[in-house]
């Protein structure tokens, strides 16, 4: 087992990133047993991530999970008066290479980690009110703990949940589940012995002739549809305006006026 401090190796930094390419991650997990959310979603997803195939974009609510962490950790070690150390561990479970970032792990001789989220609407998210109403936690959070926990070799995680506009936080203790670990451990082995192969979830790049020429009848079709469409809009306006207020028909057309709503219906009449 390999810990390396924030200092060491700052999470985002180049050398973290090279790490995390080599390594199957505890966030990653979630995409290997195909039970991840976003992308990656899948096995294959995360092996062209990984390989610089596909590329996931900053959004919103990982930025500012990544800004408000530290305060988030602060908060929580207020409450819990406890210290929480932010580290990145990387080590081989029967010849796997696992790596874990964690956003806290407990200072001196306990034995517990943190986990830090920041949701976007903070409570008025969906994982807020999961939090109070004590419900399953989303497996894809499971599955990232267990592992931290397996690395770690730590028995339970707080799963730190935390309003950035409120300053309030919501703690749940997840224990170590070693049936968990062992799928996670199963999962990993399966990725790691090549490229995964496409399952029903991904999307398959093609690039033969007959699917060339049809996408490109296609994309022909779908170009005059839309010039249509917009050609129909437009031409209905000019009979709404010609109306002057007024239901009209003529030439198989009939222009009519709601009286009630004030919206207008066009259709061809014999």
């Amino acid at each position: 087992m390999k810990i390396y401090s924030e200092e060491q190796l700052p999470q985002g930094s180049k050398e973290w990133l090279n790490i995390r390419k080599l390594h199957g991650t505890a966030s990653e997990v979630a995409a290997v047993l195909e039970l991840s959310p976003w992308t990656p979603k899948t096995p294959l997803q995360l092996w062209q991530v990984k390989n610089g195939e596909l590329h996931i974009k900053l959004n919103e609510a990982m930025k500012i999970g990544t800004e408000t962490e530290d305060e988030a950790r602060e908060a929580f070690e207020k409450l819990s008066d406890k210290k929480y150390e932010p580290v990145c561990i990387t080590e081989e479970i029967d010849g796997l290479p696992l790596m874990a970032s964690l956003d806290g792990m407990e200072r001196g001789k306990g034995n517990s980690i943190l986990e830090i989220k920041v949701p976007l609407n903070g409570s008025c998210s969906p994982l807020w009110a999961n939090m109070e109403l004590n419900e399953d936690l989303p497996i894809h959070y499971i599955l990232q703990m267990q592992q931290q926990m397996l690395l770690s070799k730590q028995s339970q995680c707080n799963f730190w949940v935390y309003d950035r506009k409120n300053k309030v936080g919501l703690n749940r203790i997840v224990k170590q589940d070693k049936q968990v670990q062992q799928q996670i451990v199963d999962g990993w082995a399966e990725y790691f012995k090549g490229k995964p192969e496409a399952g029903d979830k991904d999307v398959i790049v093609r690039d033969d002739d007959q699917w060339c020429k049809l996408a490109m009848l296609w994309k022909m079709a779908k170009s005059d549809a839309d010039e249509a469409t917009r050609k129909q809009k437009e031409l209905r306006q000019k009979l709404i305006d010609l109306c002057d207020g007024r239901s009209y028909k003529g030439n198989q057309v009939q222009v009519t006026k709601n009286n009630q709503t004030g919206g207008w219906s066009i259709r061809k009449v014999k």
